[in-house]
């Protein structure tokens, strides 16, 4: 029995072709090649070769959809060969005048060969301490670039605990910009977190995550591991990738590898070249092969913010991190992280809107302008800014509003009022 990817392509043809032709021809060429050849007559080509299975042309668009399904057996269950084997050459194909991979679909039996990610929703939890059905809290480091290490150590400080007593953030994360400036030098950088996740460890009852960039640092890492004692510190660590830069199959052997035991971050950034394009792939498809090349963590936009998209486009993409349909099982569940303008107005309608449900708690909230946006460049500042986000988080699973916190809630949220209404006076 035949076992089959299903791919989903959203296609304008090219002037003088149509879609059988173009589906036809994608068939072919993606899987058994132009031209079928053999030097035995009786060697049947017909098993390794895609077939078209649904076309449809849109009545009010010239755009047309074609469902091709790719048999399993022809590929090994590793990320850059799928892409070469659905993707391939068809965006440079003269038949088409654009194409886009809008969805893809696995049998089960494939998805097995992948183990996903090593923690999932639950692991990570664990190891962030936090159990009770809330999203978690993360900030970026700020100012991305500029920062010396010394200064970094201490924002990590702050951010696990913060001077007026109040509870830190659950996820302290570099930005994917920040690798090995002469100024801020890895292994320097490194120093200054690991004392700060021991002083956590030692001097208070915290349990955050740090987020350390480690594209194209892949090896450094893990000697900085090998050389230095940190074994008391090492479950605190996350292992960012950028996932469009550095290559799914990068991600995917950091996950199969056994030098350390780390969960992994896929960033998506420079997603936007193929996923907001008409000629190009979806996020929902981005989103999937990160779960299968193991991330734990993976951006999925936000419904309000500076990176907000339709709601409907976000629900999809998270769905394609968590759902345990069509085989997906047996695969870890990937925790979606939600940034890009995130700020205590935007927490509630964030947490409402990115369900059809009452609202969602299995979300990391990864803020940067909206931890620092109010904190004067100071350290108090910015404990208040960690605060006002965490408050709108509880505001959120209570069921308040902003509208209801600048109202009658004000005083049970006081952090999140003070920091709104200071938002609205810089604005006027």
């Amino acid at each position: 029995m035949t076992v089959d990817i299903s791919v989903a392509y959203e296609v304008i043809p090219a002037k003088g072709h149509d879609l059988a032709e173009i589906g036809n021809k994608i068939a072919q060429e993606q899987s058994v090649g132009g031209y079928e050849w053999s030097f035995d007559r009786h060697f049947d080509v017909a098993p390794y070769r895609a077939q078209v299975r649904d076309l449809y042309d849109h009545p009010a668009s010239e755009r047309g959809s074609i469902m091709i399904s790719f048999p399993a057996d022809n590929i090994v269950p590793e990320l850059p060969h799928l892409l070469n084997y659905v993707a391939g050459d068809v965006f440079g194909s003269q038949y088409v005048s654009q194409i886009r991979i809008r969805d893809i679909e696995f049998p089960q039996s494939f998805l097995a060969k992948f183990p996903g990610p090593q923690f999932g929703i639950d692991g990570i939890r664990e190891r962030a301490g936090v159990r009770t059905d809330r999203p978690l809290l993360g900030m970026i480091i700020k100012p991305s670039l500029g920062l010396e290490p010394k200064r970094i150590g201490k924002l990590v400080r702050c951010a696990i605990k913060p001077d007026d007593g109040l509870r830190g953030v659950d996820v302290i994360k570099e930005d994917e910009k920040l690798v090995d400036p002469a100024y801020c030098r890895f292994e320097a950088r490194l120093d200054e977190v690991v004392d700060a996740l021991r002083w956590m460890q030692t001097e208070t009852d915290r349990t955050a995550l740090y987020v350390v960039n480690v594209t194209g640092r892949e090896e450094a890492f893990a000697e900085y591991v090998e050389r230095n004692d940190i074994d008391d510190v090492l479950d605190r660590f996350v292992c960012l990738q950028t996932v469009i830069s550095n290559g799914f199959g990068q991600m995917q052997q950091l996950a199969d590898s056994d030098q350390f035991d780390t969960p992994l971050y896929a960033h998506r950034a420079g997603h936007a070249a193929y996923t907001r394009t008409s000629h190009g792939i979806s996020m929902r498809v981005i989103e999937k092969l990160s779960r299968l090349a193991g991330a734990d963590f993976g951006h999925c936009g936000a419904v309000v913010g500076s990176h907000e998209r339709p709601r409907e486009s976000v629900i999809r993409n998270k769905d394609a991190l968590v759902n345990d349909r069509s085989g997906w099982a047996d695969v870890p569940r990937t925790f979606p992280v939600i940034s890009g303008g995130v700020n205590p107005m935007n927490i509630y309608d964030n947490m409402h809107r990115i369900t059809y449900d009452e609202f969602e708690t299995d979300l990391l909230f990864m803020i940067g302008s909206g931890i620092y946006a109010q904190s004067g460049g100071s350290l108090d500042g910015i404990a208040r800014g960690i605060a006002a986000n965490r408050q709108a988080i509880q505001a959120a699973i209570d069921g308040h509003s902003v509208e209801d916190v600048l109202g009658t809630y004000g005083s049970k949220y006081a952090r999140m009022r003070e920091w709104i209404e200071q938002e609205d006076a810089s604005d006027r």
